[in-house]
């Protein structure tokens, strides 16, 4: 059975998953009312890339192998024979990567969350989005106080891209079903000629449900990608953050800049 930790390092690299931020910075005056903000900050950060890990070490551990240790935890998984379909059954390292999946869009709202409070937008956060009709975009002045921002431009062309055509559009909608309805995954087949088990006139998947049905290697695919995308966003979040000052100060004390460090460390 290969090591875990160099399945892990050359998984990470293969699929260019590593995290290389810079630090954020953030320059604060040594007030209460200043330094409850830069603690906001720091927490909305740091639970963002808590997220991110965790995404990405589920979506490794998805895929390695553990069948050689003590507890073999695929003694966990459960048939699906009663369903009469072509469905995979309850597997667990399936589930590690689902919930890699929805971590991993969950950050693009924490981002925006992030902004909410880093930008004083007091909107309240059960309706800050980043992405959709409530994108942070959309229905904040976010834009108009940075005016041609590039970074800001940046994310606002990234959460578009959910609303338009293409796989951010499918994997956002996939998130939506795996979250608050049925989700299947399917083995490597044409998911659009499986009959139904008791209809072999109709289809199983349907318009009204083919975001509830997946194969599983595409559901592979988008995690990789949306964690890819999320450590871009994540970056061009710091940029912004790092390059706009909060309060200008003249010949400032390094004491009053706060670093988050970040990064990985693997060995």
């Amino acid at each position: 059975m290969r090591n875990f930790g160099s399945f892990y390092n050359q998984f990470i690299k293969e699929n260019k998953l590593d995290v290389k931020f810079q630090n954020l910075k953030v320059l604060y005056i040594n007030n209460p009312k200043d330094s409850i903000w830069m603690h906001k900050i720091w927490i909305y950060y740091y639970s963002i890339l808590d997220e991110l890990y965790c995404s990405r070490d589920f979506l490794v551990i998805s895929q390695y192998d553990l069948s050689c240790n003590v507890f073999n935890i695929k003694a966990l998984d459960k048939n699906r024979d009663d369903l009469k379909i072509e469905h995979r059954g309850f597997k667990i390292y399936d589930e590690m990567l689902k919930t890699s999946f929805l971590k991993s869009m969950n950050i693009y709202d924490k981002i925006a969350v992030l902004l909410n409070h880093f930008e004083d937008l007091n909107m309240l956060e059960r309706y800050v989005f980043f992405y959709g009709k409530n994108s942070i975009f959309k229905k904040s002045k976010i834009l108009n106080k940075n005016p041609n921002n590039k970074y800001l431009l940046e994310l606002n062309e990234m959460q578009k891209k959910f609303d338009t055509k293409t796989d951010l559009f499918k994997m956002k909608n996939y998130r939506n079903k795996l979250t608050h309805n049925y989700f299947v995954i399917h083995n490597d087949c044409n998911i659009n000629t499986i009959k139904h088990p008791y209809a072999k006139s109709r289809n199983l998947v349907t318009r009204q449900n083919k975001f509830s049905h997946i194969i599983y290697n595409d559901l592979l695919k988008y995690t990789i990608k949306s964690l890819k995308l999320n450590i871009k966003a994540i970056a061009i979040t710091l940029d912004f953050i790092n390059n706009k000052k909060r309060i200008d100060i003249k010949n400032f004390n390094q004491n009053k800049v706060f670093v988050a460090k970040c990064g990985d460390n693997l060995d």
